[in-house]
C-alpha cells in the first residue's frame, strides 16, 4: 500500500470558502511555486489538501485528480471541493507561506486517520442500511 501524501495551505477563511463554493465546477486547485513531491492527486482520494487558517488547522478536502475537464498548471494540486472534513480538534498553526508536509506538523496525520475511520464507519452503516432497505 502506498503512504498517503497530504499537505498543509495556510490561507484566510474568505479564500478557503471562495473554493469551497464554486459553482458548476467538478473539483476545486491550488498552485504552487513548486509542485508537492509525492502528492497525486488521483481520484481515490488517498492523499489530502489540508487547510489552516485563523491561527490552526481546521480540516481537510480528498484529491480528485482527473475529474477537471480542462488542464490544469503542472504546479496545482487538484481537490474536491464538495466535501470538507472537518478536524474534530483544530491543531494550532502559525501563519507560513506555501504548503507543508502534514507528517512536519506533530499529530496531524493522526487526526486525518480518526476522521478517515469515522467516515469509513459511516459509509459502512449507510451500505448496511440501503441493503436492509432493498430486502
Amino acid at each position: 500500500m502506498v503512504n498517503p501524501t497530504h499537505i498543509v495551505i495556510y490561507t484566510t477563511r474568505a479564500k478557503l470558502e471562495e473554493k469551497r463554493n464554486l459553482k458548476g465546477c467538478i473539483s476545486a486547485y491550488w498552485t504552487f511555486q513548486h509542485r508537492p513531491k509525492g502528492f497525486c492527486d488521483t481520484s481515490d482520494g488517498l492523499d489530502k489538501v489540508v487547510f489552516a487558517f485563523d491561527g490552526a488547522i481546521r480540516g481537510y478536502f480528498d484529491s480528485s485528480g482527473g475529474l477537471s475537464s480542462t488542464p490544469l498548471p503542472d504546479n496545482a494540486v487538484q481537490f474536491d471541493h464538495h466535501d470538507w472534513f472537518e478536524l474534530p480538534n483544530p491543531i494550532p498553526q502559525k501563519a507560513f507561506q506555501g504548503f507543508k508536509y502534514s507528517k512536519n506538523v506533530p499529530g496531524l496525520d493522526d487526526a486525518v486517520a480518526q476522521v478517515e475511520r469515522k467516515r469509513k464507519r459511516e459509509s459502512q452503516a449507510y451500505m448496511r442500511n440501503q441493503a436492509q432497505r432493498r430486502n
